[in-house]
């Protein structure tokens, strides 16, 4: 089960340390190589089980056969000898897959932790610009709408006013353009920590 997230009405507050906290639990590949772990530690385990006789059940079946069960139950005892060279190679095995799963784990760890802080940091910048850019946009706004009244009372020149005009456009494409890939970033960033899209999202800056 994930972990909870901060939330203020409609307003999900997230740190990055909850961020990271939260991809270990709901990331696919992680969840899906602690089980390959699991799995590995389960196999060591029972290869380890391998060399260890049934004592117990042999002594029963020495003591209800007489002599022939006394050679039966060493018979079973000398069986993990006898294998003792494919069961060691097993077990070597077993310890090999096992410190591969648990290597393959800690890199995809460390990948997912080192995506999570990229993506973070590169939203938290792009909010930024995305809101630096909108009021610059609000700002010339209205100043192309002061030069435009000064050029239709023939205060300003032809020239100034296209000009005005051209610095505006660019600064409506550019809001436009960060405004798209803050949507892009924000987008991916949910979707890796499976938190809805829909909801209004505030990062909390790391401490530097």
């Amino acid at each position: 089960e994930a972990l909870p997230i901060k939330e203020a009405g409609i307003t999900i507050t997230l740190s990055l340390e909850e961020a990271l906290r939260r991809v270990k639990i709901v990331h696919p590949d992680i969840q899906l190589q602690e089980l390959a772990v699991l799995k590995a530690q389960e196999e060591l385990r029972l290869a380890k089980r391998a060399f260890l006789p049934d004592i117990e059940a042999d002594y029963i079946a020495s003591s209800a056969a007489g002599g022939f069960g006394l050679v039966l139950a060493a018979s079973r005892l000398l069986k993990p000898v006898f294998f003792l060279k494919n069961l060691l190679l097993e077990k070597k095995i077993r310890k090999i897959l096992l410190s591969r799963e648990e290597v393959i784990k800690e890199i995809k760890r460390l990948d997912t932790e080192e995506g999570v802080n990229e993506i973070f940091i590169s939203l938290l910048i792009q909010e930024r610009l995305y809101e630096r850019l909108e009021k610059v946009r609000t700002l010339e706004e209205k100043r192309f709408r002061l030069k435009r009244a000064g050029f239709r009372e023939k205060m300003f020149p032809r020239e100034e006013f296209l000009k005005a005009r051209l610095h505006l456009d660019e600064i409506r494409t550019k809001t436009k353009e960060a405004g798209i890939l803050f949507s892009k970033i924000r987008f991916s960033f949910c979707n890796l920590l499976e938190i809805p899209n829909n909801r209004s999202l505030k990062l909390v800056p790391p401490d530097i």
